[in-house]
């Protein structure tokens, strides 16, 4: 825990992930969605909305060549519990890996990738960044044509998969900023 000059408590947790040419790639993109994607995502409607422990909420992880993280980080009111956060995250993804996702949950963030993919093929721009994300990233650019397919023929099934696979508590680190209550 560090102690700053702030006005919100923060908090961020990180769990080792994978790399972009991992095969749990397109379902740990949807787990993501499903988790932290807007207004409508399970974190945001938990802890913003209903249980009010957070003001905002957000996370992911970075495709990259190696593995990297998957974080979910917060802003708390101004007099927010950091514990508080933690322990309630905690129960929601203990949720997700004992009950896994819905199928309604599952058709909204496939909704969302291909929403994206599509708009991010709109234009020249567009094209060229995915062909080179593709050919890079997932060592092979012919993948991105078989890219909406995939991410629709994802199950929840392989979401428990990859939410075991990450969501380890082991494996992560947590990091919270407590502003300071009197000057230094």
């Amino acid at each position: 825990m560090l102690e700053r000059a702030g006005q919100n408590p923060l908090v961020q947790i990180a769990w080792h992930a994978i790399a972009a040419a991992d095969p749990d790639q397109p379902a740990l993109n949807l787990l993501q969605t499903i988790l932290v994607g807007g207004d409508a995502s399970r974190l945001h409607r938990t802890l913003v909305e209903e249980q009010q422990l957070a003001v905002a909420i957000g996370g992911g992880w970075a495709e990259g060549f190696d593995p990297n993280i998957f974080s979910i980080y917060a802003t708390l009111p101004t007099d927010g519990s950091p514990e508080a956060l933690e322990s309630a995250l905690d129960t929601e993804l203990t949720r997700l890996l004992e009950r896994g996702v819905t199928e309604r949950e599952l058709r909204r963030a496939q909704n969302i990738a291909a929403m994206e993919f599509w708009r991010g093929l709109s234009t020249i721009d567009g094209k060229a960044r995915l062909l080179g994300e593709y050919a890079v990233m997932h060592r092979d650019h012919r993948l991105l044509f078989s890219a909406p397919e995939i991410y629709q023929n994802v199950t929840v099934e392989q979401l428990s998969i990859v939410a075991h696979r990450i969501f380890d508590s082991d494996r992560r680190t947590v990091g919270v900023l407590k502003p300071r209550t009197t000057a230094s």
